[in-house]
């Protein structure tokens, strides 16, 4: 007779206090490293895309005074028992909650909008599954930046989807007030250098 041992799930804050778990996401108590594959997890393309959204909605924010973007796999607590701890490429906190959100840590504070930039390595099971935790939490709108296809996918729920491309202008006028971005302009941008010879 075998006998089988419980696995020990941890929580949020334990996952918080792990040196180990720096670019691991915390999924019903477990830490997993998302694109574990025999690709490199990130590249210079989405690294690149990254630091463009940054500027752009940085802006965009900075102006507008309407929240705040985050950056860099802020750690959003997207389910309790067992926890799930999601870290987004960018999060947009509405300027009415920013203050919750905490200095360092997980915050149980759920961002108002999430964008993911595809990787090589990432699959659409994973990265649909994602999507439906970031809903289920109460995420207004999560966008799915794909540099390849150059194409913006935009989920309200499981069945509003929409793509955003080539001429489309990106918007969500409800979180984003005034932000408006043609598609093709957005990767246009992610492209060119950032200080042309």
């Amino acid at each position: 007779m075998s006998t089988r041992v419980a696995e020990r799930l941890i929580t949020a804050e334990e996952f918080a206090q792990m040196p180990e778990s720096r670019g691991a996401e915390l999924v019903r108590g477990r830490i997993v490293w998302p694109g574990v594959s025999e690709e490199p997890v990130n590249n210079w393309q989405h690294a690149r895309l990254l630091m463009r959204l940054c500027l752009l909605f940085g802006s965009y924010a900075q102006r507008q005074r309407v929240g705040e973007f985050f950056a860099g796999d802020p750690g959003m607590i997207v389910k309790r028992g067992p926890d799930t701890a999601r870290g987004p490429d960018l999060a947009f906190v509405a300027a009415d909650r920013t203050g919750a959100v905490p200095q360092t840590g997980f915050s149980d504070v759920v961002a108002d909008l999430v964008i993911e930039i595809l990787s090589p390595s990432d699959t659409m099971v994973n990265v649909h599954a994602k999507v439906r935790e970031y809903l289920k939490a109460g995420v207004r709108v999560v966008w799915i930046a794909d540099s390849e296809g150059e194409n913006v996918l935009e989920f309200r729920s499981r069945a509003a989807v929409r793509m955003f491309e080539g001429d489309d202008v990106l918007e969500a006028q409800d979180v984003l007030p005034g932000f408006r971005w043609p598609v093709r302009d957005l990767f246009d941008f992610a492209k060119s250098p950032l200080y042309p010879e």
